[in-house]
């Protein structure tokens, strides 16, 4: 569901949207305008519970180059694809700048502590880009990508299974919180499109569109194998925190 509305404040047109699901049923809700927006003396607000996943913006002018249509509701649900490719995209820049921002403030703060030798400062923030120590370690427990079985290290990126802003100093260096990945491979585990279970069994997202795995020439439903204790314990975080996952489940 997408929760939108106009502003027309002091002469201006500027448009605000946010991507989120609802908490409650509002089938039967009609909204056709906002009171403080429009001075429709008919019109109703409504509250309705919203689980925010995004906190993004996007322009009038950004919506209605993709077909969405004039924006008449505080309220309208998502049925065009080419609107929901923006907000998908819109999303995925939000998250990443984000993470970015998080990551940045991490490192300040290794960089900083002085309980941290500098060679393992070092360390650490190579293990950030799956450089270094990590990548080594994860080298010996995967020696190869389990989707593509390319095992040229040149080709590969050591990829955390709980993400490294997640993860203590230790679990950053730890081999068993990584697997040696395809770009293409890494891309779709790190951003949760796909995960395996403890035997190895490739798990996809339902929202992982169709075509990336057509084009991209993966297997569905591969068994590549069983991970060790320590890995498994990554994957239930990467199942709950990071794979996505109905939020009904």
């Amino acid at each position: 569901m997408v929760f939108a509305y106009e502003s027309r404040y002091l002469g201006s047109r500027r448009g605000y949207i946010g991507l989120g699901t609802a908490l409650a049923e509002w089938d039967r809700i009609s909204h056709p305008g906002h009171k403080e927006l429009y001075g429709d003396s008919y019109s109703a607000v409504f509250r309705i519970a919203v689980d925010w996943n995004t906190d993004f913006t996007c322009s009038l002018d950004e919506m209605q180059a993709v077909g969405a249509e004039p924006l008449l509701a505080t309220i309208c649900q998502v049925s065009k694809d080419p609107l929901k490719g923006l907000l998908t995209l819109k999303a995925e820049e939000a998250s990443s700048e984000r993470q970015l921002r998080s990551d940045d403030e991490m490192i300040a703060a290794i960089r900083r502590d002085p309980s941290i030798p500098e060679t393992e400062k070092t360390q650490l923030i190579r293990a950030r880009v799956g450089q270094g120590r990590f990548r080594e370690a994860v080298r010996r427990i995967e020696p190869k990508c389990r989707l593509t079985y390319v095992s040229h290290p040149d080709m590969l990126r050591a990829s955390h299974i709980k993400p490294w802003r997640n993860a203590t100093n230790s679990e950053r260096l730890d081999g068993s919180n990584g697997l040696l990945l395809a770009p293409h491979v890494d891309h779709l585990f790190d951003g949760g499109w796909i995960t395996f279970d403890e035997t190895g069994k490739l798990i996809t997202s339902p929202f992982l569109p169709e075509e990336a795995l057509r084009l991209w020439n993966l297997p569905e439903n591969v068994e590549t194998g069983p991970f060790n204790e320590a890995q498994i314990e990554y994957l239930r975080y990467h199942h709950v925190h990071v794979f996505k996952r109905p939020v009904t489940e």
